[in-house]
């Protein structure tokens, strides 16, 4: 019997497919870094411009946690129902345009809304990223690129406190719409190429009993990674793997459609001739 996890290490192995996939999610965490700081300075610059009281501030704060909690919750429901792929990348995308809507508010009321929605967002992708991690790098690798992925986090506050010397005057002070706008950049630049160039990852269709798709992918990342060399849809491995999916179904109490495995070997077969 083998697992996933065997094929992944055995067949897969890492390369281009990993490496282009994390350069996106480490984008994203590099702007989640930068969002993150850039929220408590913004909370002091309108305190003085805005002339808010201590209610308001801490308000402006807590609602951004808030956001941060149902983001939580959103992240676990909508990537097992849509995926990891589509729920990454329409919470970029919404990044890019809350980023950018930001620059334009002027009250305190649009201000908190858009506040939870920044944490919504937060709480969304940053457990997302390590979820990639888990589902598409080999075991031996996954703490170093979850190590990697903390990093670009710490890198995005370190370049917003860099830009804070170019568009701000003091810490309560200065062109914070300006600072805002241009972190629009790469946000929006994660979010393009997520449309293009994140996949849904294999263990997820294998979770959905999409087969087809399953040993499709493996098929393409094997020769993403130059690993053409390597043999996956051998009848032995198809067999084991199949056993290994079914034995797990089994003890969550059902079991693999027969009609679903006959037409998963038909499509296998007819690739390998």
């Amino acid at each position: 019997m083998i697992s996933f996890d065997q094929i992944l290490e055995t067949k897969i192995g890492t390369g281009l497919y990993q490496g282009r996939t994390l350069f996106i999610i480490g984008l994203v965490e590099f702007c989640d870094g930068v969002e993150y700081t850039f929220m408590s300075i913004l909370i002091a610059i309108l305190q003085s411009e805005w002339n808010l009281n201590n209610a308001q501030v801490a308000t402006l704060g807590s609602s951004f946690i808030f956001g941060v909690v149902l983001g939580n919750l959103l992240c676990a429901f909508l990537a097992d129902r849509i995926g990891r792929k589509i729920t990454f990348s329409i919470f970029t995308g919404l990044s890019s345009f809350l980023v950018f809507y930001t620059s334009f508010s002027n009250s305190y009321g649009e201000m908190i809304i858009l506040r939870i929605c920044f944490g919504l967002v937060f709480g969304t992708t940053c457990p997302l990223g390590y979820i990639f991690i888990s589902e598409v790098t080999e075991a031996k690798y996954r703490g170093r690129f979850a190590f990697g992925l903390s990093l670009l986090y710490i890198f995005g506050k370190i370049y917003l406190v860099f830009l804070c010397f170019f568009f701000l005057d003091s810490y309560t002070s200065g062109n914070w719409r300006g600072l805002i706008r241009f972190n629009v950049i790469p946000i929006t630049s994660a979010f393009i190429l997520s449309l293009f160039f994140v996949k849904e990852t294999i263990r997820y269709h294998l979770n959905k009993e999409e087969y087809q798709k399953a040993f499709e992918e493996i098929e393409n990342n094997i020769k993403e990674n130059g690993r053409e060399n390597v043999q996956f849809l051998d009848e032995d491995v198809w067999h084991q793997l199949l056993y290994f999916i079914e034995k797990r179904f089994i003890g969550m109490g059902s079991k693999i459609n027969p009609g679903t495995e006959r037409a998963t070997t038909a499509c296998i077969w007819s690739s390998i001739k």
